[in-house]
């Protein structure tokens, strides 16, 4: 009876360090899994501001080629095709910087997946520390099979057990660390991604600013 119930703990405590194994894994699968998410909505959400600034500028100097407009049709003058122009090449802007800031986008998911990789080892490293707890017994048991050996397959188990204890210590430094790795891929892949989107938009408010004096010269010739 005693001999059962030393198996009996034994055996339970196999089952709790696979159980703190799979757990770690699924922690570092979030680590992964959310490190990605806060990157991606970052970049997006930088997207959005520089598209916002773009937007309410080019609104602003659309509103102001408007106005002169109207004012020279207001004398009965042609101006129509001044702002008609400006605001095509308007569209025009704004697709060349967005395709330009949807490739930011884009880099940068795939930037944060190459720095976080590495995780993939460990979650591979994590299930074949559950295939061996599940190995502890039966091989044991093969070993020692007869009653006589009880002793010697609980030694064999304890042995095991305890090779896979220290593997989980292992594993779980590692998923320690890809918390402070991933911390700082994410940090610097943000960085650069929210650098990579200025571009398209400082490049889109030079050639705005190139169209506006195009439609003041176009109103001023007009008039």
């Amino acid at each position: 009876m005693a001999n059962a119930t030393i198996l009996d703990i034994l055996l339970n405590q196999i089952r709790k360090t696979k159980l703190t194994v799979g757990s770690t894994i699924e922690e570092v699968q979030r680590t992964r899994n959310n490190t990605q998410q806060d990157v991606d909505q970052s970049i997006i959400n930088s997207w959005q501001q520089q598209k916002k600034k773009h937007s309410d500028y080019a609104n602003t100097v659309l509103n102001t080629i408007r106005k002169k407009v109207e004012n020279a049709e207001a004398k009965g003058k042609d101006a129509r095709h001044c702002y008609d122009t400006i605001q095509s090449v308007f569209h025009s802007i704004d697709y060349a910087s967005h395709n330009s800031a949807q490739q930011c986008q884009e880099c940068g998911k795939q930037s944060i997946k190459t720095e976080l990789s590495f995780i993939k080892s460990i979650i591979e490293t994590g299930y074949k520390q559950m295939e061996e707890l599940d190995k502890i017994f039966p091989e044991c048991y093969k070993k020692y099979p007869n009653i006589i050996d009880i002793f010697k397959l609980h030694s064999c188990i304890r042995k095991q057990l305890k090779i896979s204890k220290d593997a989980l210590k292992k594993l779980k430094a590692e998923a320690n660390s890809a918390k402070v790795k991933a911390k700082f891929a994410s940090k610097v892949v943000v960085e650069q991604a929210i650098s990579c989107l200025k571009d398209p938009y400082s490049i889109a408010r030079k050639e705005i600013e190139k169209a506006k004096s195009f439609a003041i010269n176009c109103v001023d010739r007009v008039m």
